[in-house]
């Protein structure tokens, strides 16, 4: 592929490129004559299921493999190509078919006054971020005004943190059934993502500062946990005991709470964004073990019961009465996970 890459034009060279990772990502380093026509529906299955391309995607990639092999043939590097079996017509979506020419959009991005206007015209998906914020804002009303979270909170706390046990164990369990087969290396990083999250979580005091700096921390820290997939910036929230806090503030507009939280957010958003991506786009599989494993390891601190001296909570099976009300709410915060995952597929 870089003998071939060289004497091609840069948009080519990137597309065998990609052709080119995707095959590392999923057969890793083997000797190419040994693939057979089994790995080649293995790398169908695994560019629709362990990569979640749409089907088309999927037959442009497949068509880049053979096209790749093809190369190996032509040069006598390989005898057979095991990706040739497979047809490959790509049927055109109804998205496709609203076409707008290059022309069009190059006169609309000429006519924009400056570089941040064509950035903020040519790069975010105004829709999802739109509807993404929505979400939010009606949340954040829902939980403040309609039902106070907060107050729950305090009233019954084990039934509230049994919910959040549950999201997040939910949540586990979907991304790992993501990552099918496991490989005898991920196992190891889930150990560690484990660890970490554990050590972090019990490390931290039972009663967090309220000063304006931990604020701002807890709003970095939470804004970073969004971009991971499986985390959520309220789950962070709460094991940073800053959650009631926050929710009260936004609740009462405190502004010497919600001033140094939402800079925070920036600052951490701005960050963190391109790390996450540049970490993912290498590292995407150990990433998200890792993830796996820091969600495992901060269920000690989630898990609803709970014995608190002025150092430290440690977790306790309970007995007695009491019990079967919080096992429904961890059980239904699962299901609400496994039935969204459900719908986003």
């Amino acid at each position: 592929i870089r003998t071939r890459c060289a004497g091609l034009d840069e948009e080519t060279a990137v597309i065998y490129r990609k052709g080119r990772k995707n095959l590392i990502e999923c057969f890793g380093d083997i000797d190419i004559s040994k693939l057979t026509k089994r790995d080649g529906r293995e790398f169908w299955r695994w560019l629709l299921k362990d990569q979640e391309y749409a089907e088309n995607t999927a037959k442009h990639r497949l068509r880049l493999a053979r096209a790749i092999f093809e190369l190996g043939i032509e040069d006598e590097l390989i005898a057979t190509n095991p990706f040739k079996a497979r047809g490959l017509s790509v049927s055109q979506t109804a998205a496709e078919k609203e076409y707008v020419e290059r022309s069009t959009i190059d006169k609309v991005i000429k006519h924009c006054p400056s570089l941040e206007w064509k950035l903020l015209f040519t790069e975010p998906h105004w829709r999802f971020v739109a509807a993404l914020g929505l979400g939010i804002v009606c949340a954040i009303i829902f939980f403040t005004k309609i039902i106070s979270l907060p107050t729950l909170l305090v009233e019954n706390p084990i039934e509230v943190y049994a919910l959040f046990f549950g999201l997040v164990a939910g949540s586990v369990v979907v991304l790992m059934a993501e990552e099918k087969p496991f490989r005898s290396l991920d196992f190891l990083h889930v150990a560690l993502g484990a660890l970490a999250a554990y050590m972090v979580v019990t490390a931290l005091p039972v009663h967090t500062p309220d000063a304006a700096w931990f604020v701002f921390l807890s709003g970095a820290v939470a804004i970073s946990a969004m971009l991971i997939p499986g985390i959520s910036g309220a789950f962070i929230l709460l094991m940073l005991g800053q959650y009631q806090r926050i929710l009260e503030a936004v609740a009462s507009f405190d502004v010497s709470v919600l001033v140094p939280f939402i800079l925070g957010l920036i600052c951490g958003l701005i960050a963190f964004a391109r790390l996450l991506g540049w970490a993912f786009s290498r590292y995407r599989r150990i990433m998200m073990m890792v993830i796996n494993g820091v969600l495992i390891g901060s269920l000690w601190r989630l898990w609803p019961w709970q014995m608190e001296n002025v150092i430290e909570r440690m977790p306790y099976i309970p007995s007695g009465e009491g019990v079967l009300l919080p096992l429904i709410f961890m059980l239904v915060g699962a299901i609400v996970v496994w039935a969204l995952h459900r719908i986003a597929k």
